[in-house]
């Protein structure tokens, strides 16, 4: 990932969880040096980016977040093939691995389509209702 890969995350990031939800929070933390960036470009502007982090990093198991496609081009499926590409990363990497994730909890059915089980009630985090989901490791 060069810098311009970087700011094009990182500004996304602040624009989506930050000042389209409206919620004031440390978005760059440790978990962004130790994890793997999956990214949708096209002719270089960034549309959609998760970030996998290892297993022992935020959970035992390994974990997808920061999952965002830009606003000018939801609902034409970029979301589920950004998750595909995220889950297809984690199969090469880690064979048949568990993964744990914070939803937000309106996406719960979403994230019910690639075979991920609710696993907490819902909790405010930072002023968005969110769920702990989890996707057993052989499907």
């Amino acid at each position: 990932m060069n810098s311009h890969q970087l700011h094009q995350i990182l500004k996304m990031r602040q624009q989506i969880f930050i000042i389209e939800q409206k919620c004031i929070y440390e978005d760059i933390d440790e978990f962004d040096k130790v994890s793997h960036h999956i990214q949708a470009i096209n002719n270089g502007k960034l549309l959609a980016y998760s970030r996998v982090l290892p297993a022992g990093s935020l959970y035992a198991e390994v974990s997808i977040g920061r999952v965002m496609v830009s606003k000018t081009h939801r609902n034409r499926g970029l979301g589920r093939k950004l998750m595909q590409k995220s889950h297809e990363w984690c199969e090469s990497k880690y064979r048949h691995c568990p993964i744990r994730l914070n939803a937000q909890y309106y996406l719960e059915s979403f994230y019910h389509s690639f075979h991920y089980q609710t696993v907490s009630k819902p909790y405010d985090d930072e002023g968005v209702l969110h769920i702990e989901m989890y996707r057993p490791g052989i499907l």
